[in-house]
């Protein structure tokens, strides 16, 4: 049987017979016409190739029993070609550009994010801290938290205090989606005072993108303080208040080169007497009527600085307390003794702080009574 075909390019096609009732039968190869179904077969056979490398196949043409010409098609129908198996199998999230316009006003949007649970419980039984932050000077504010729950009742704690320094009125909250944000006793708060929420998408923390990075950077600041100052798990809350602490007075690329104090409160922050997380210090003993070969100094650890007062915050390893002084000598090089793992503080939630004559403060937040607030957690 003899047969007649037309040769296309490198495609024959047979010729076929009309039939009365007009219905047309072709036998061809087994090779489609050039178009993009041919590019479509291939892109499946290949794995779901990416156009980028098929146009690269195309062009190089270099394995055997592919026949490179069925697969030209025009750059505008490669462009328009999709996959929905592509689609379905590559999708990724929208990435977000690193730009942030920071506002023009204080507390025109404040920031929040919540950490935890510890694996550890803090001094002051936390199991989770939460941030605030003013988005205009990058300010920060850190609570410390025994539940999820107590979340917003330290939102109204820290607004009042930010708003009452600064004049200025919260008037967005950005947060993400977590459980301490959203209730029914926090939305009603917030709609009476004229608050708008802001909440990121599911599974979207970039859109908290500045409380995330906050969070992260106390945490390594923490982690680092607790690592050099040997210091046991359950010193955590500490930690990160004197992280918020230092990193509140240092200067910041994103703030062209200003702190956030100085944008805050209008003045260069003085860091002349900070000293190393953790280190050996001995305070002034102010105990009334002292023997006269008793000694003058007690041993101690530095925690942290006090914010209500021109003081450090000072454990004392033998008396198991702490106390607030100004007269505090430190020996910063000394390598300390790591103390043990877990240190029991409930005996001495009722202990009252001493503090020197310089200083008036009453308490130490860490270890007050257990119906006030705990800690360098205040």
């Amino acid at each position: 049987m003899k047969l007649k075909a037309d040769r296309v390019s490198d495609l024959y096609f047979l010729r076929t017979e009309e039939k009365k009732d007009n219905t047309a039968s072709a036998v061809s190869t087994s090779m489609d016409t050039p178009s993009t179904g041919d590019f479509q077969k291939w892109h499946a056979r290949l794995g779901h190739l990416n156009k980028i490398d098929m146009m690269s196949v195309i062009k190089n043409c270099s394995f055997e029993g592919l026949k490179c010409s069925n697969l030209k098609c025009s750059n505008i129908e490669i462009s328009n070609f999709d996959c929905e198996i592509c689609i379905k199998g590559k999708l990724t999230k929208s990435p977000f550009k690193n730009v942030h316009s920071r506002s023009s006003v204080k507390l025109k949007i404040l920031h929040t994010d919540l950490c935890g649970p510890m694996k550890v419980r803090s001094i002051g039984n936390a199991r989770y801290f939460i941030t605030f932050i003013d988005d205009k000077t990058a300010w920060t504010k850190v609570r410390f938290l025994k539940n999820k729950s107590e979340a917003w009742k330290k939102f109204q704690e820290v607004k009042n205090l930010l708003e009452r320094q600064s004049g200025c009125k919260v008037k967005f909250l950005q947060s993400d989606r977590g459980g301490e944000c959203i209730g029914e006793k926090f939305d009603d708060y917030l709609k009476e005072l004229g608050i708008q929420r802001r909440l990121t998408v599911k599974n979207t923390p970039e859109q908290n993108g500045i409380a995330e990075r906050e969070t992260r950077t106390l945490l390594d600041i923490a982690r680092y303080s607790l690592i050099q100052s040997k210091l046991p798990l359950s010193f955590w809350a500490v930690a990160i208040a004197n992280a918020n602490y230092t990193k509140n007075r240092l200067p910041s690329k994103s703030l062209q080169g200003k702190s956030p104090y100085e944008l805050w409160h209008g003045r260069i922050p003085n860091i002349g007497y900070f000293k190393t997380f953790g280190c050996e210090a001995f305070v002034w003993n102010n105990k009334k009527n002292r023997e006269k070969f008793e000694p003058r100094a007690l041993k101690g650890i530095f925690l942290g600085y006090n914010d209500n007062s021109k003081a450090y915050r000072i454990w004392l390893t033998e008396a198991k307390r702490v106390e607030i002084s100004r007269s505090v000598k430190f020996l910063e090089n000394n390598s300390l003794t790591p103390l043990k793992e877990y240190i029991d503080f409930s005996p001495y939630d009722n202990e009252v702080i001493k503090t020197d004559k310089e200083c008036q403060t009453s308490v130490f937040p860490l270890l007050q009574q257990r119906k006030t607030k705990h800690a360098g957690e205040q």
